[in-house]
């Protein structure tokens, strides 16, 4: 979370994040909430994909500010 945060708001106050970094914002919260009880549970395969589903969703929200 602690990534998140900063970079959501770096790209609202610049007038860069648009649909694109709301779903990124989205895809990491909702990847983060099913990761907990996968990694409390010992799923090995699908915690990793929800983990990439989450990181896709940093990269999202990090696409505007690199452009």
């Amino acid at each position: 979370m602690t990534i998140r945060s900063p970079l959501s708001g770096r790209g609202r106050g610049r007038g860069r994040g648009g649909e694109a970094s709301a779903l990124g914002v989205q895809l990491y919260l909702w990847a983060r909430l099913v990761y907990v009880p996968l990694y409390l549970s010992g799923v090995p395969y699908v915690r990793s994909l929800v983990w990439a589903v989450a990181m896709a969703g940093l990269a999202l929200v990090l696409w505007p500010l690199l452009h």
